[in-house]
């Protein structure tokens, strides 16, 4: 029962890493979006402007920032794949020591019936042999 309540603790807390995961993926993906639609629009600012001019500066500035951000999702993004992948080994490796002690239980609960039972029988056959000697 306790195992059981840890293994879906780990699973939702899995469920949400794998959300997050996504949520950085999409974020990239944006990212990557904007960034390409900044360096078009570069371009064509650059085509334009012969001299830079203050629009053209800021608008370098924004595209240089860009490029920043979307190097540290990239790198957030790795970093929690990296432990994403992490927790999910070690959340197999829990699931199969969880199995292996249930059967090893269940193994041993068996076993401990069955010498009871021999017991019990021996216990039987004395009773009856005092009774006889008796």
């Amino acid at each position: 029962m306790f195992l059981r309540k840890k293994c879906i603790g780990v699973l939702e807390k899995e469920i949400i890493l794998n959300n997050k995961c996504e949520e950085i993926a999409q974020k990239e993906e944006f990212v990557k979006n904007k960034y390409k639609e900044l360096d078009e629009v570069n371009e064509i600012l650059k085509q334009k402007c012969s001299e830079n001019c203050v629009e053209c500066v800021q608008k370098e500035e924004n595209f240089h920032e860009m490029i920043k951000q979307n190097d540290l999702l990239k790198y957030d993004y790795s970093q929690m794949k990296e432990a994403y992948d992490k927790m999910s080994s070690k959340t197999k490796q829990f699931i199969d020591v969880s199995r292996k002690d249930a059967d090893t239980k269940r193994i041993l609960e068996a076993t401990l019936e069955a010498k009871q039972n021999s017991i019990n029988k021996y216990l039987d056959t004395i009773a009856l042999l005092k009774q006889e000697l008796a």
